[in-house]
């Protein structure tokens, strides 16, 4: 049977105009997500991941622009809707997103259960103020929030990192959404609650039926939630395939620098491992292959032009000179 795509995004481009000139942020992203389906999209800081999860909800800064490209949703190319047909078809109905800090869909001057409310009334039409708060306390008792009602009445500083995070699913998943995008959900939380939070982000895809597009910089973080992953640096997208493929053999030398980062209880060292070097400047044209400077593999080729694609397998794809027939 064949997979059946939920969402498409094709030769996404994404600039943004700053005082210091424009950067551009993403460069020719292009992915595929099919329904039920769990993708990681992986990167360092500033290789445009959550651009691109911002650009899909379309709620990116005033200042960034769509130069080019398309983000398709069932078949409905979002970037042609309009702002009020995408505020009210799109963006927390069908399409949900939990950010890095939950603080930033929770306006301290409004309860946790105000928050709940609206979306809850605004997408799934229901008027009867006893029905919207039941339903609340639902979405509160299904993401393992203790005392919901108290929680409904709750405002954000009034509740841990933690719990705020699992308040903010909670919100997401309000309007039965079939993506939800999570956006370094468990960054700022410590070791032991990241845990929680990811467990809890599993068995809700599961519960909800779930398509889930998980953005992280932590490459053994992909591998406890999603089924693929794609790779970003720089705003580019160098290798995706099967998460037990990228882990198990991956390709492209940024992906194997990006695996050694990542830490091991097995192996003892005294610093963990980094990527020397630094992200490109992205308000310059880079002709080659942007992680060239950092590449222990780098040849000439790299520097003067962009990096042809390789298939290495099922769904496994890699843009590298090194392969290149």
């Amino acid at each position: 049977m064949a997979e059946e795509t939920i969402l498409s995004v094709s030769d996404l481009h994404i600039d943004y105009y700053t005082p210091e000139g424009v950067i551009r942020a993403v460069r020719g992203a292009s992915l595929k997500l099919c329904k039920g389906e769990s993708l990681c999209i992986v990167g360092e800081s500033g290789s445009g991941k959550s651009t691109v999860g911002l650009a899909i909800v379309r709620a990116l800064p005033p200042n960034a622009v769509v130069a080019k490209g398309e983000i398709v949703y069932c078949g409905i190319d979002i970037l042609r809707l309009s702002e009020e047909e995408m505020s009210k078809r799109i963006r927390g109905k069908e399409i949900s997103i939990v950010f890095q800090d939950p603080v930033a869909i929770f306006n301290p001057l409004f309860t946790v259960g105000d928050v709940l409310s609206d979306v809850i009334s605004t997408h799934l039409g229901i008027r009867d103020r006893k029905k919207v708060y039941e339903h609340g306390i639902r979405m509160l008792k299904l993401v393992e929030l203790p005392d919901p009602e108290r929680i409904m009445n709750s405002y954000p500083h009034e509740l841990s990192g933690g719990m705020l995070q699992r308040a903010a699913i909670a919100v997401a998943l309000s309007a039965n959404p079939k993506l939800l995008i999570a956006d370094e959900p468990t960054t700022m939380l410590d070791v032991t609650i990241q845990a929680q939070i990811l467990d809890l982000l599993k068995r809700l895809r599961k519960e909800f039926s779930l398509s889930m597009i998980f953005i992280t910089h932590n490459l053994g973080v992909a591998a406890e939630v999603c089924d693929r992953v794609v790779v970003m640096y720089a705003g580019t997208l160098f290798e995706e395939g099967s998460t037990e493929d990228i882990l198990a053999n991956p390709i492209h030398p940024y992906t194997r620098k990006l695996i050694e980062c990542i830490p091991r209880a097995s192996r003892k060292v005294l610093r963990l491992k980094s990527i020397p070097g630094s992200l490109p400047d992205l308000r310059t044209h880079l002709p080659g292959c942007p992680f060239a400077p950092r590449c222990d593999y780098a040849m000439d080729i790299c520097r003067s032009s962009p990096p042809p694609v390789y298939e290495a397998g099922y769904r496994h794809r890699v843009l590298c000179h090194l392969y290149k027939k």
